[in-house]
């Protein structure tokens, strides 16, 4: 999965075995920007921002490629077939070379 982006970049801060927390940091200062986690209510991977973080366009598309290749290993594993998150992720890789 791709986790650096050209100003940002993406760490797993824990897996549940079902669901995945990424922290979000500037690539140039390492500085913290906020965090991708399930969001249960919405039933979906959603973008949690610190106060004071401010995105251009490029940064946003960007969190939006990553939620959805998030969003892709959760389908393909543990919604779909009871994999774990890590086998989603692999079953995402052999899908994205096909």
């Amino acid at each position: 999965m791709k986790t650096d982006y050209k100003y940002i970049r993406f760490m797993c801060l824990g897996d549940t075995g079902k669901t995945s927390r990424w922290s979000i940091h500037n690539i140039r200062t390492q500085a913290f920007l906020g965090e991708i986690k399930w969001y249960s209510a919405w039933r979906q991977y959603c973008f949690f921002t610190t106060s004071d973080a401010v995105f251009n366009d490029s940064c946003m598309h960007d969190m939006l490629d990553f939620i959805k290749q998030l969003t892709a290993v959760h389908i393909l594993g543990t919604a779909k077939n009871g994999l774990t998150t890590a086998q989603g992720e692999k079953a995402l890789k052999v899908i994205m070379q096909s």
